[in-house]
């Protein structure tokens, strides 16, 4: 936060507290829990702050509407932070906006890696009738498909063997014809 907005929010919480103090001191004992949550979260996008806060937010709404409406003066400020309910309500929404930020995230975690695996099945089958239909010349390493393993890209081959095609003994014979220093034409086609 820059410090203009800082100064802007100075200004703003100072002319709160002079105009209507009964409803900044409604805020700042009812919204706490939103200060300590902005305070200990780290995070650069402060979640666990949106969380806490919105809830927050949700619980003394409630509690500033019944000081509007009602005794709007230090008395009846004083009598809804001592009422034991608006207090539970005003914190017990705080506590849910920290069981959101908990418990949500592994939730969504775990439904997202079902739907993934899902759609993993559905494009293995897909991929399997299309082979079906097409041949197996349609695929790269068919038998990786069932075995789950990824398909070798084209030209590549095992540890074991060398990289190329051998060459045969009329190539090779071609190839020893050659001056030295000369490469073969890559236009021309080997014989076989």
């Amino acid at each position: 936060m820059g410090s203009f907005q800082f100064i802007l929010w100075a200004i703003l919480a100072a002319s709160l507290m002079f105009v209507f103090p009964q409803v900044f001191i409604l805020l700042i004992v009812g919204l706490s829990p939103s200060v300590v949550a902005f305070l200990i979260d780290r995070t650069p996008k402060k979640y666990a702050t949106f969380c806490v806060g919105g809830m927050n937010i949700s619980g003394v709404f409630p509690a500033f509407l019944n000081l509007l409406n009602g005794d709007n003066s230090i008395a009846g400020v004083t009598s809804i932070l001592t009422n034991p309910f608006e207090m539970t309500f005003i914190f017990a929404a705080a506590g849910l906006g920290w069981l959101i930020y908990f418990a949500f995230p592994p939730v969504l975690k775990s439904l997202l890696t079902i739907l993934a695996q899902h759609r993993i099945s559905i494009l293995r089958g897909e991929q399997r009738q299309l082979i079906k239909d097409w041949g197996e010349g349609i695929a790269i390493g068919v038998g990786s498909i069932e075995d789950n393993q990824p398909a070798k890209p084209p030209g590549s081959e095992d540890n074991n063997k060398p990289a190329g095609k051998e060459r045969t003994g009329k190539e090779k014979d071609e190839n020893d014809k050659r001056p030295e220093g000369t490469t073969p034409d890559p236009k021309t086609p080997l014989a076989e």
